[in-house]
C-alpha cells in the first residue's frame, strides 16, 4: 500500500494484482506503471468504480463481493485478450481495448493460452490487474528488463515521447538498488523515473529515455533529509564534483567522509534533484565473514564470488564496496593454490587450461577470507553426450515440487550417490554415475557426529548419521539447522561432466541406535520409587511422585523427558503436566499386577529425534484392608516416627541457635501419598519460625531483645484420624549489630560491584561486544571476595539474589524479572544477550538485591533502618554497546527535561499541625534520553548534590534526612508516616508505582512527598495553584521591566507640557484609608487593554505602633475609568515596590522573601509559586528571556551592605528551578541583569559585574568597577554594556565578548549617587540620580552622551532646583525631532499632611531645565520612586505613595507604531487611524515601538500600506542587541511617501506578540479576496489568526473565488506517494540512518496465513488532491514535515 502519510481516507478503489515495476512483488517497493503503458479500458474503470461504491453502500459479505469482482475479471480479460495476440494485430486490439495508439500492452491474469481464449481464471489464480488509479501492467511487458525492473517503454513509445524529462531521480548501486552504504571504488549510477501525468503513475526510464539529459554529481558534508532546488542544496553546502558529469560515477578516494548528491537538467529545461542525500562515503573496507562461489566448475561456466559482511536480518549481508578478489587454482583440492594471471574480478569464467583443477577465491577488504574450493573443473565433453547429460539434469530438476532432493531413511539408506542414481533410473535415465562433492553441510557443534563423505574413495556418498545430545550442544543453533546439508553432486555421462545442486535443502536424519543406547542409559541413572525395586506397593501408599524429566547434573539441563502410562488405569492412575507426574493406587480387595510404562525421549531443544524407549516396571498393588482407627493412628505414627527436621542449606542442625531456614519431611520423604494422606506443620511464635509448606522459615533474634523460640508439631491425618507429633523446640540464633554491620558492608560491595559482575567476556562497561553475565546469587567467598554464582545449582539461597524488580506480575507481559534492559533489542531482558546496533548505544541494567539471610528479619522489624538496607536494594549498571559501524549514535545528543520535587514536613506545631516545606524545590533536570534513567536516579542527583542522605526499599525512600541532621524516616504502623511518590501530581500506579523502576519521560513531573496520616498538613503558601490555567497570548502594550532595566522607549504622542488628568485611583481599600494605611504598588502593567498593577499596604498597629503589612494582591484596572475590575490576593506580601513582568500570557510577580508567583493574566490563577528562600527584600528587576526568568535576592543587611546572594533560574511555564548560582559574599539589591549572547550578566552590592552561562551552570567572568553598590539594572546597546554604581553616580561602558569575558572601557561620573536605570535613545543615555548632601538636596537627570562620554546635568525644573533623588528609570518619548524624557522624584514637604511632592516632571532634550508636568491634588501627595510608563495612545501612568494610581492623557498614538512597552521597547502601536486604507490608512505612520530599546526592543509593527496619498509607516523599530529577532519594516505607502525600512540589528526580540499570532498584512494575492475587511488592529479575527498560523506553517492559504461545494475531499501531505516500507525507511533513516534496515514484505507473505477469498483492495494507490487545491488549500510537502517532526523529536 502506498501512501502520503494521510489524514483522510476517501472512497476505497477494488483493484486486483499489483503493477509491480522495478524489483519483486513486495508490499513497500514505490513502483508505478508506465507513462504510456497500457490504459485500462474505459468500461473495465466503469466496472470497478461501481463495484466500489456498491461495496460502500451495501451489507454484502466481502466473499461474496471477492467472488463478483473474480466474475467481473473473467470478463475483463476477455477485453485484454486482445492484447495478446501477434504484433501484426496490435492497432486492432489497440482499438478494441480503448487504448491511444502506440501505448504497451498487458498480459492477461490467467495464464496466456487460457486468456487467449477468453477463459475466465481460476479461483486460484492471482488477483487480476486492476489498480486504482494505477494502470500498470500486471506482469512485465514483452521488452521489460531481465532483472525484474518495470519494463522500458517501446520503441514506439519513446518516439511518441521525445524529450522526455525525468520527474525523479535516484542515487542507486549498479545493480539499481538503493545503497545501504558508499565505499570508495563503488559504482553508482542515476536512475529516473516519470509520472503518468494523468494518474500520477511513475515508471522507471528505459536507458534510450536518458538520451537528451545532462548529468551532474555534487558533494556536501551535512546529511539532508529532503532538499529540492538549486537554492535549497546550495545552502545545504553542496558543490558541484568536476568531471562528474555521466550518469555512471566511481567513488573516488578523496570523499570519504562526505555524501552525494545528483542533479539533472531534463532535455525541457528542468532541473531535478535527488530528494535527500546519500550515505555517508567511507573507505569501503569492512570486517568480511566469509566469501562464497555460485555457479558450475566446469570449462565455458562462470563462477561469481560473493562476499559477506556483518549486518542484515539474517546476519550477514553481501558486502557491495571496498572488496578486491583474487582467484587461485590447485591440481587438487589438498594441494597448494596457486594465482590464476589476470583474475581479480569478482567472476571468473572457466576455459579449458583450468580443466581439471580445483578453484577458490580469496576476498580482501580490511580482512581477507577464502572461499571452499570447487572442482575438479569438467572438461567439455561431445556434444551428444552433453546433450544427455543435460536432460538427465533437467528431469532431476523437474521431479516433483521444486526437483530431487534427497532424503535418506536411518535403516534403509547409505549412500547418497545410489540414492540419486535409483532416483534417476525411476525418471528413465540410466547410465549417470554420480560423485558427491560436497555436501553443504556446516558443522556448527564441534561434538556433533553425521556427515556425507566427499573423499574419491569407494566411500564417497556414504551416511554418517546425526547424533548430538542435548547436554553436549554448546551454543543456541536449532537441531534443523545443525542436520541440514545440500549436497553438490558431480554427474557423468560418458566424456560429458556437469554439477547438479538440489535447490531445497536436506535434513541429515538422527541415529536411531546411537539415540535408543542413549536414552536407556540416560533412564538407567534416574531415581525411582523404592517400591518399584520392591515390585510391591504397601497398603499405606496410595501415592508416588513419578519422574518426568532427566536433568542432567553437571549442566543442569534437561535432557530427556518421561511420559508415564498404567496397563490398569483403576488400579494405578497416572496424572501428568508439563512440571510433575504422579501415580494414585487404589488398593482393591485382592491383590493386583499392574504395569507402569515409562517413555523416554530426548527434551531441551526442538528438531531432536523422536526415537522413544519404552521402559516397563511390573508393579503387584497390595489388597486394602479393613483397618480400625486404633490400627490408622498405629501406622500415621509409625510414619511421623520417621519425620526429620534438618536445615534447608545442609549441614548439622543446633535447636538452640538455628542459623538457616529449616527442612520439614514432605509426604514423599515420609513414603505415603500427599492426596489420600494429609500432612501439615505447625509453629507456637510464627514470628521467630513461620511455616511455609515444608519449610520453616526462620526469623533471627535481633541483638538485645529477648530471643524467642518456636515448638514445631507435625500433623498427619488419614481418613479422619490425625495423630500429632511435637518435633523439638527451636531458638533461632541471635544477629549481631556486627554481623549486620558486615552485611550491609557486603551489600556495598555487591552493589558496587554489579557492573562488572554483569560484564562477562567484555573488557569494559564501555566497550562491550559480547553477552552480559546474569548471576544467580552473591556470597562472600572464604577470602573475603564476593563470590558470584551463575547457575541456579550454585546459587546460595542465603546470599544476595537478585528478586522481583517492582512492577514485575507473573501473570503480565513484561518480558523482565530480575534484569531489565533499557534497549531490549540491543541486551535483552533477563539473560542479557547482545545484539550489536549500528552505532554505539548506552544500555541500563536494573536489577533489586536482597540479602536472603537477612529477609525475614527485615520484614519482622520494617522500622529498622539498617535491615532495611539489606533488603530491595535497586541497583543499576550502564553500558556502552558498540555498534557494527564503530561510530557514535547520531542521536547519542538528544535530552529530555524532567521536573522535580522533594517536599518534607516542619515539625509538629502546637495545634498537632505540620506544614509542607521545600526540602528540593521543583527543579528542572536534563538527562541524556540514551541513559534510560528512572526517576529515583533523577531525585538521588538532586538529593546528592544538595547534601541530603537517604535509605531506600524497593520503591523508593525510606528516610531522608537534610544536611542539618533532620530526618524523616518512614513508619509503616499506624497512623502512616512515610514518602510518597507521585508523578505529575498524581499517586504512583502500576509499573510506574515506584520511584526506582519508574522511567522518565520528557515534560514529566516527579515529586517525593512526605505524607503523615496523624496530622494536618498545611500547605507551604496559602495559594490554590492550578498548574493547567490557561494563560493564552493577550498583546501587551507594556510588559514591565523584563530584560533586566534597559530603559523606556516609546513613540506615541505623549503629552509634552501640562499634563492633563484623565484620573486617579485610589488602590488602598476604604478600611486601609481610615487607618492612614502606605501603599505599597509595583509598576504597572498595561496587557490587553487594562492596567495590571501589584499593591499591598502597611498601616500602624494602633497599640504597638508596630507596622503591619497586608497580603499583596494583583488589581485589574480600566484604563478608561481608572476602576478596580478584578483583583486576586496573592501569596505573600510584598517590599516597598516590586516590578512584575509578563511574558506567554503569564505575570510573574517577585514578593517578600524571595517568593516568585506566576499568574494567568486571563483568569488570575496562580500557574505555579515558588516559597519563600530569602530574608531579605524582593526588589530586583527580573529577566526574561527564552521561556526562563531569572530573578536575583540577598540574604541580610550587614553595615548597609548586603551579604550572600544568589541568582535563580525558572521555566517561566512550569516554575521549576532550571539553575542557580549561590553567593556567600555579596547580595544583590534593587539589582536587574541583562542577556548579552549567551549569558547572563548583573551587578553585586560592592560593584562587582558577574558574567554567568545563561543556565547559571558557571561564572564565566567577573569585573569589580566601583567601591560602590550596583542598586539598578545592567542594560546594553550597540554592543556595549552599562552599569550604574550608587554611592558615586558613575556611569561605567563595558563589554562582554564573545567568551563572556568582561571588562570596561570607559567611565563617567554624572551624580554623587545613584539608583536609576539608563534608559538609551538616540546614542545617549538619561539616568536619574542625586547631588549634594542631606542639607542641600538637589536631583539629577544626566544626559550622557555614549560616544564622547560627555554629561549634561538637568538639575532644575522650572527655575527651581529639582528637590530630591530622582530614583526612577526615565521613560523617553521620540516625536519626530523631539525628544521628551519623564521622570519623577522621591521627595515630599509638610509632613504629616504634605503640601507638595509626588510630581512628574518632563524634559525636552536641548532644553536647560526640565518642566513640571503634573501635580497631584490634595490626599495624593506623597514620596515617588515609581517609573513612568506610556501605553499606545500615549497616556502616561505611575504611582506615588499615596496610593493612587495616576494617568495622564496623551494625544494618541504614533500613526504607524504606537508606544513601545517595556525597558526593551515593547510592542509597537496600531497604524495611524485616519484614511481609508487598511492597517494605517493615509494618516501618517508612525515610528515601530522600541526605536533602540535594549535586548531585542523594536518588535513594533511599521505603519502598514497607507492608502491615498497618505505617508507610509516610518522606521519599524530598530532591533535590540542582545536578542535574535527585529523590528518589523514599515510597509511601504501606496501612491506616494513609502515608509522607510526598520533596521534590524542583533537582538533578543521582547515582542509579546508570538509569530503565530501577528496580523496578517500586506497585498492580497492575485484572484482571491481579501482575507478580512476593515483595517488590521491589535484584535484579530479568526480568519487573521487561520491565516497567520497558516503562513507560519508554510502551507498556502487561499480563499476561493467561489464557495466550496459540499462534500468529502481528500487531505493528505503533498509530495510523492510513498510505500508504508519507504515512509518507515524514511523514520529510521532520518533517526538513525539506517533506513535499509526495513525489510519491504512480499505480498505473498503477507495473505500466505489466509484462508479463503482476499477481499481485493488497491494495493498502490495515492489520493487525488485535485479537489482540496481547487478549493484554495495546498497541503505542505509531508517529507518536508516529516523532517520537521523528527527533527523536534
Amino acid at each position: 500500500m502506498t501512501s502520503r502519510i494521510a489524514s483522510h481516507l476517501s472512497v476505497p478503489f477494488i483493484e486486483g494484482r499489483r503493477p509491480w515495476g522495478k524489483g519483486s512483488d513486495m508490499i513497500g517497493c514505490n513502483c508505478r506503471s508506465p507513462r504510456n503503458g497500457h490504459k485500462v479500458p474505459i468500461c473495465r474503470k466503469v466496472l470497478v468504480a461501481a463495484l466500489s461504491l456498491s461495496l460502500i453502500t451495501s451489507s454484502v459479505p466481502a466473499s461474496a463481493w471477492a467472488q463478483a469482482l473474480s466474475d467481473t475479471q473473467g470478463a475483463l480479460a476477455q477485453a485484454a485478450a486482445a492484447a495478446q495476440e501477434p504484433r501484426a494485430d496490435v492497432e486492432a486490439a489497440v482499438a478494441a481495448g480503448g487504448l491511444a495508439a502506440g501505448e504497451g500492452h498487458e498480459e492477461a491474469t490467467a495464464p496466456a493460452g487460457d486468456a487467449a481464449k477468453g477463459e475466465q481464471p481460476s479461483a486460484t489464480a492471482p488477483e487480476p490487474a486492476a489498480p486504482a488509479r494505477d494502470d500498470a501492467p500486471a506482469t512485465p511487458a514483452d521488452d521489460a528488463p531481465a532483472d525484474g525492473a518495470a519494463p522500458a517503454a517501446s520503441a514506439d513509445d519513446r518516439s511518441a515521447r521525445a524529450g522526455l524529462d525525468a520527474d525523479y531521480i535516484h542515487i542507486h548501486d549498479k545493480n539499481g538498488s538503493d545503497p545501504r552504504k558508499i565505499g570508495v571504488g563503488q559504482e553508482l549510477r542515476i536512475d529516473a523515473t516519470y509520472e503518468d501525468p494523468d494518474f500520477g503513475d511513475e515508471y522507471d526510464f528505459s536507458d534510450r529515455d536518458y538520451e537528451g539529459m545532462t548529468f551532474q554529481w555534487y558533494v556536501g558534508e551535512q546529511k539532508v533529509g529532503y532538499a529540492s532546488d538549486d537554492a535549497a542544496w546550495k545552502a545545504k553546502g553542496y558543490t558541484p564534483i568536476e568531471g562528474a558529469t555521466k550518469r555512471p560515477f566511481t567513488v573516488p578516494e578523496g570523499l570519504v567522509g562526505k555524501r552525494l548528491a545528483a542533479r539533472v537538467v531534463n532535455p525541457g529545461g528542468g532541473v531535478v534533484w535527488v530528494s535527500g542525500s546519500s550515505a555517508q562515503v567511507t573507505d569501503g573496507k569492512t570486517d568480511l565473514v566469509r566469501v562464497e562461489l555460485s555457479g558450475k566448475a566446469k570449462v565455458g561456466a562462470t563462477l561469481k564470488a560473493t562476499a559477506f559482511e556483518e549486518g542484515g536480518w539474517s546476519g550477514e549481508q553481501e558486502a557491495t564496496a571496498g572488496v578486491t578478489y583474487r582467484w587461485l587454482a590447485a591440481p587438487s583440492a589438498t594441494d597448494e593454490f596457486a594465482p590464476i594471471p589476470g583474475a581479480t574480478g569478482p567472476a571468473l569464467t572457466l576455459d579449458a587450461s583450468l580443466a581439471g583443477s580445483h578453484i577458490k577465491v580469496e576476498a580482501t577488504s580490511r580482512n581477507t577470507v577464502a572461499s571452499e574450493a570447487v572442482g575438479p573443473v569438467a572438461a567439455a565433453g561431445s556434444a551428444e553426450n552433453e546433450a544427455k547429460l543435460a536432460a538427465a539434469i533437467a528431469a532431476l530438476e523437474k521431479d516433483g515440487f521444486s526437483g530431487y532432493s534427497p532424503a535418506p531413511v536411518f535403516g534403509r539408506d547409505s549412500n547418497l550417490n545410489d540414492m540419486i542414481e535409483a532416483n534417476l533410473e525411476k525418471l528413465g535415465v540410466i547410465g549417470v554415475a554420480s560423485h558427491v562433492v560436497s555436501s553443504g553441510m556446516e558443522k556448527y557443534e564441534p561434538a556433533a557426529r553425521g556427515s556425507i563423505d566427499t573423499t574419491d574413495g569407494a566411500s564417497n556418498g556414504d551416511i554418517e548419521f546425526f547424533f548430538l545430545p542435548p547436554v553436549e550442544r554448546t551454543g543456541n543453533t536449532d537441531y534443523t539447522v545443525l542436520r541440514r546439508f545440500q549436497p553438490t553432486y558431480r554427474l557423468t555421462w560418458g566424456d560429458a561432466t556437469d554439477t547438479f545442486t538440489p535447490k531445497r535443502t536436506s535434513q541429515l536424519p538422527w541415529d536411531d541406535a546411537r539415540v535408543e543406547e542413549y536414552l536407556t542409559r540416560t533412564f538407567d541413572n534416574v531415581e525411582l520409587p523404592a517400591e518399584f525395586a520392591q515390585g510391591s506397593v504397601p497398603e499405606a501408599t496410595t501415592r508416588l511422585e513419578l519422574p518426568f524429566k532427566v536433568v542432567d547434573a553437571k549442566t543442569g539441563k534437561t535432557v530427556a523427558s518421561i511420559e508415564w502410562a498404567s496397563s490398569n488405569a483403576k488400579v494405578a492412575k497416572v496424572t501428568s503436566s508439563y512440571n510433575a507426574a504422579s501415580v494414585s493406587f487404589t488398593h482393591p480387595a485382592a491383590p493386583a499386577d499392574v504395569v507402569l510404562t515409562a517413555t523416554v525421549k530426548m527434551a531441551g531443544a526442538s528438531g531432536l529425534s523422536d526415537k522413544a524407549v519404552a521402559v516397563e516396571h511390573p508393579l503387584s498393588v497390595e489388597p486394602r484392608s479393613g483397618a480400625t482407627a486404633e490400627q490408622i493412628e498405629r501406622e500415621l505414627s509409625s510414619v511421623l516416627a520417621k519425620a526429620e527436621v534438618g536445615l534447608m542449606q545442609g549441614g548439622t542442625l543446633d535447636p538452640s541457635a538455628v542459623t538457616d531456614d529449616l527442612k520439614l519431611p514432605n509426604p514423599r520423604a515420609l513414603g505415603i501419598d500427599g492426596r489420600a494422606y494429609k500432612l501439615s506443620y505447625e509453629s507456637s511464635d510464627p514470628a521467630a519460625i513461620r511455616i511455609n509448606t515444608y519449610r520453616g522459615v526462620v526469623t533471627g533474634n535481633l541483638e538485645g531483645e529477648e530471643p524467642r523460640s518456636a515448638t514445631l508439631l507435625a500433623r498427619l491425618t488419614y481418613e479422619g484420624v490425625a495423630v500429632t507429633r511435637e518435633l523439638g523446640t527451636f531458638t533461632p540464633a541471635v544477629v549481631t549489630n556486627a554481623e549486620i554491620d558486615a552485611a550491609i558492608d557486603f551489600m556495598g560491595r555487591v552493589k558496587a560491584g554489579y557492573a562488572a559482575a554483569l560484564l562477562g567476556a567484555n573488557a569494559s562497561p564501555d566497550e562491550v561486544m559480547d553477552d552480559l553475565d546474569a548471576f544467580q546469587s552473591a556470597s562472600p567467598a572464604p577470602d573475603g571476595s564476593v563470590a558470584w554464582a551463575r547457575t541456579f545449582n550454585e546459587r546460595d539461597d542465603a546470599g544476595i539474589v537478585p528478586v522481583d524488580l517492582p512492577g514485575y506480575d507473573p501473570m503480565g507481559t513484561a518480558q523482565w524479572r530480575l534484569f531489565r534492559s533499557s534497549r531490549p533489542s540491543v541486551v535483552t531482558h533477563e539473560n542479557l544477550l547482545v545484539t550489536r546496533p549500528a552505532y554505539n548505544t548506552k544500555v541500563r541494567i536494573d536489577s533489586m538485591l536482597t540479602y536472603k539471610a537477612f529477609e525475614c528479619l527485615a520484614e519482622a522489624h520494617p522500622q529498622n533502618i539498617k535491615l532495611q538496607q539489606l533488603v530491595n536494594q535497586p541497583v543499576s549498571a550502564m553500558y556502552t554497546v558498540l555498534g557494527a559501524t564503530g561510530a557514535e549514535n547520531p542521536e547519542a545528543g538528544r535530552t529530555l527535561t524532567v521536573n522535580a520535587r522533594v517536599t518534607g514536613l516542619d515539625a509538629v506545631k502546637d495545634d498537632g499541625t505540620r506544614e509542607q516545606r521545600d526540602w528540593i524545590p521543583l527543579t528542572e533536570v536534563t538527562l541524556p534520553v540514551e541513559e534510560g534513567a528512572t526517576a529515583w536516579d533523577v531525585f538521588a542527583g538532586l538529593l546528592d548534590g544538595a547534601g541530603y542522605t537517604y535509605t531506600l526499599n524497593a520503591a523508593g525512600p525510606i528516610s531522608i534526612t537534610t544536611p542539618e541532621g533532620v530526618a524523616l524516616d518512614s513508619d509503616f504502623n499506624k497512623p502512616y508516616r512515610y514518602w510518597a511518590f507521585f508523578i505529575n501530581g498524581k499517586y504512583g500506579q502500576g509499573a510506574e508505582g515506584a520511584a526506582t523502576t519508574c522511567p522518565v519521560r520528557d515534560g514529566m513531573t516527579i515529586e517525593l512527598r512526605y505524607l503523615d496520616d496523624g496530622v494536618t498538613v498545611l500547605p507551604q503558601a496559602d495559594v490554590t495553584v492550578n498548574p493547567d490555567a490557561e494563560h493564552p497570548h493577550l498583546d501587551a502594550q507594556w510588559n514591565g521591566f523584563i530584560n533586566g532595566g534597559a530603559g523606556s522607549v516609546t513613540d506615541a504622542l505623549t503629552p509634552t507640557s501640562n499634563g492633563e488628568l484623565a484620573w486617579a485611583e485610589n488602590l488602598l481599600t476604604p478600611e486601609e484609608v481610615e487607618a492612614n494605611g502606605k501603599l505599597f504598588a509595583s509598576d504597572p502593567l498595561i496587557i490587553d487593554g487594562k492596567v495590571y498593577i501589584v499593591t499591598a499596604s502597611e498601616v500602624q498597629d494602633p497599640e504597638t505602633w508596630r507596622p503591619i503589612h497586608s497580603i499583596a494582591r494583583l488589581q485589574v484596572v480600566d484604563r478608561s475609568t481608572g476602576k478596580i475590575e478584578r483583583e486576586v490576593q496573592l501569596g505573600a506580601t510584598m517590599d516597598s515596590t516590586c516590578r512584575p513582568a509578563y511574558a506567554d500570557g503569564i505575570i510573574v510577580i517577585p514578593l517578600s522573601g524571595g517568593y516568585l508567583q506566576a499568574v494567568s493574566a486571563k483568569t488570575l490563577e496562580t500557574i505555579w509559586i515558588v516559597p519563600a528562600s530569602s530574608q531579605g527584600q524582593s526588589l530586583c528587576t527580573l529577566t526574561v528571556h527564552d521561556g526562563y526568568v531569572y530573578v536575583s535576592m540577598f540574604d541580610s543587611f550587614q553595615d548597609k551592605l548586603t551579604v550572600g546572594g544568589s541568582v535563580r533560574r525558572f521555566n517561566i511555564r512550569t516554575g521549576a528551578l532550571a539553575g542557580e548560582v549561590r553567593t556567600d559574599a555579596s547580595g544583590y539589591y534593587w539589582a536587574g541583569g541583562v542577556m548579552v549572547g549567551d549569558y547572563f550578566a548583573i551587578g553585586d552590592d560592592q560593584g562587582q559585574v558577574h558574567v554567568f552561562t545563561a543556565d547559571l551552570s558557571r561564572e564565566v567572568s567577573s569585573l569589580k568597577i566601583a567601591d560602590a553598590s550596583i542598586r539598578s539594572s545592567l542594560v546594553q546597546s550597540d554592543g556595549f554594556v552599562y552599569a550604574v554604581s550608587q554611592q558615586d553616580g558613575v556611569l561605567h561602558k563595558l563589554r562582554v565578548d564573545g567568551e563572556g569575558h568582561v571588562e570596561e572601557l570607559s567611565s563617567v561620573k554624572f551624580a554623587d549617587t545613584s539608583t536609576s536605570t539608563p534608559t538609551i535613545s538616540g546614542g545617549r543615555a538619561f539616568i536619574g540620580g542625586f547631588k549634594g548632601n542631606w542639607k542641600n538636596k538637589n536631583g539629577v537627570l544626566a544626559v550622557v552622551d555614549l560616544e564622547s562620554m560627555d554629561v549634561q546635568q538637568v538639575m532644575k525644573a522650572n527655575g527651581e532646583k529639582i528637590p530630591d533623588e530622582v530614583k526612577s528609570s526615565p521613560l523617553v518619548s521620540v516625536q519626530g525631532s523631539e525628544t521628551y524624557v519623564y521622570f519623577t522624584v522621591n521627595w515630599a514637604e509638610g509632613f504629616p499632611s504634605y503640601t507638595s511632592g509626588g510630581s512628574m516632571y518632563v524634559y525636552r532634550l536641548g532644553d536647560d531645565e526640565a518642566s513640571l508636568m503634573f501635580r497631584p491634588g490634595p490626599g495624593q501627595i506623597e514620596f515617588c520612586m515609581a517609573s513612568v510608563i506610556c501605553d499606545e495612545e500615549g497616556n502616561l501612568y505611575y504611582t506615588n505613595d499615596s496610593g493612587h494610581l495616576f494617568k495622564i492623557a496623551g494625544n494618541g498614538p504614533a500613526q504607524g507604531g504606537g508606544s513601545g512597552g517595556g525597558e526593551t521597547g515593547g510592542n509597537g502601536g496600531s497604524g495611524g487611524e485616519t484614511g481609508g486604507g487598511e492597517t494605517g490608512g493615509g494618516g501618517n505612520g508612525g515610528s515601530g515601538g522600541g526605536n533602540d530599546g535594549q535586548t531585542g526592543a523594536g518588535s513594533g509593527n511599521g505603519g502598514q500600506t497607507g492608502g491615498g496619498n497618505g505617508v507610509g509607516g516610518q522606521t519599524g523599530g530598530n532591533g535590540g542587541q542582545a536578542g535574535g529577532s527585529s523590528g518589523n519594516n514599515g510597509q511601504s505607502g501606496s501612491n506616494s511617501n513609502a515608509g522607510a525600512s526598520g533596521t534590524p540589528t542583533a537582538g533578543n526580540t521582547n515582542s509579546t506578540t508570538p509569530p503565530s499570532k501577528t496580523p496578517v498584512t500586506g497585498p492580497v494575492p492575485a484572484g482571491a479576496k481579501p482575507l478580512a475587511k476593515g483595517t488590521f488592529d491589535k484584535k484579530e479575527d479568526a480568519s487573521q489568526r487561520d491565516a497567520a498560523a497558516a503562513s507560519d506553517s508554510g502551507e498556502k492559504t487561499q480563499e476561493p473565488s467561489t464557495p466550496c461545494e459540499y462534500g468529502t475531499y481528500n487531505l493528505t501531505g503533498s509530495g510523492p506517494v510513498e510505500s508504508w516500507a519507504g515512509i518507515a525507511a524514511r523514520v529510521f533513516d532520518i533517526a538513525n540512518g539506517n533506513g535499509a534496515a526495513v525489510e519491504p514484505v512480499p505480498t505473498a507473505d503477507y495473505y500466505a496465513a489466509a484462508e479463503g477469498p482476499i477481499a481485493p483492495r488497491p494495493e498502490n494507490s495515492d489520493l487525488d488532491l485535485s479537489k482540496i487545491a481547487a478549493a484554495g488549500f495546498a497541503p505542505r510537502d509531508w517529507t518536508e514535515e516529516l523532517a520537521e517532526y523528527m527533527a523536534a523529536l
